[in-house]
Parts: structure tokens; sequence; C-alpha cells
């Protein structure tokens, strides 16, 4: 998605074949009022013009998004133990956009103060005590996309 944040600004022909190729999009529908969707990277997003001459031949990207109706997913997998025993759980959940985000941001930074995380750690140790364990070990967080591809 960074990659196609660098490109709001781009001017182009406003005839789609050009918009497409410049953002390297594919599945490129006009939705209305230089308004557009499309598929990148495998995933659904819109994209935001405004006419840059008096006919509208001419339009500038002003903003790219991931299209609303994306579900976002995270993985996290955990470590417990009890006595001398290790076992492993993986949990999928849904997570909205927002959330997502202020997660792929905390796994760049790996700020474990992190206010979206410490919730996190605080239920995978209530899971362990559900499961019957004693002790949370290490876990892990994987964030996917829309379909439930699982990786970044």
């Amino acid at each position: 998605m960074d990659e196609l944040k660098d490109k709001i600004g781009t001017v182009v022909k406003n005839d789609g074949k050009e918009l497409a190729a410049a953002l390297d999009v594919y599945n490129l529908t006009h939705t209305g009022n230089f308004c557009f969707e499309a598929s990148f990277g495998g995933m659904s997003i819109v994209i935001t013009t405004e006419p840059q001459d008096d006919n509208g031949d001419v339009i500038r990207v002003t903003d790219i998004r991931i299209h609303p109706d994306v579900i976002r997913r995270i993985g996290i997998t955990y470590h417990m133990t009890r006595a001398r025993e290790l076992a492993e759980t993986y949990v999928e959940l849904p997570i909205s956009q927002a959330q997502f985000e202020r997660v792929e941001k905390w796994m760049q930074h790996e700020n474990e103060s992190d206010l979206t995380i410490t919730p996190v750690k605080e239920i995978l140790e209530r899971l362990t005590k559900l499961q019957g364990y004693d002790k949370l070990g290490s876990y892990s967080i994987e964030l996917g996309d829309y379909d439930g591809r699982i990786g970044k």
C-alpha cells in the first residue's frame, strides 16, 4: 500500500487505461464523480481523483484507500506452559482496518509498551488460564488480507 500512497498527486489522462497503468492496478472500474475502484495486490482499493482542467480530460489522484468493506485478519500463535508441558495454540480473528494499521505499525517498531498490543497479551494470558495452563510463553502475530491469507 505504501507504493500506492507515493502515487497520490499523479496526473493522468481521464481514460481509465492511463490511470490503471500509472498506479499499476487492475480491474479498474469507474464508480462515478471521479471515483474508481480497482484491485492491487489482491486487495480491493478505492481511488479518488479530481479534474485538472475545465473538461475533466485530465485528473489528479487525491486519495487511495483500502476498500471499506475489506475485512482484515490477525493470526496469533501463542505458547503455554504447565509443569514440564509446553502447548501451542493458533487463533485467527477479523479486525478493523484501523486496528490492522495499529498492529502493523507496532510490528514495524516492536514497541512492547504499545497500548494496542497490551490488551492482546492480557487476553492471551486469560486464554492460557482458561485452557488450564499456568503461564503464557512466547507469542507471535501475523497480519492477513481480506481473504484470510495470513502473511504480509
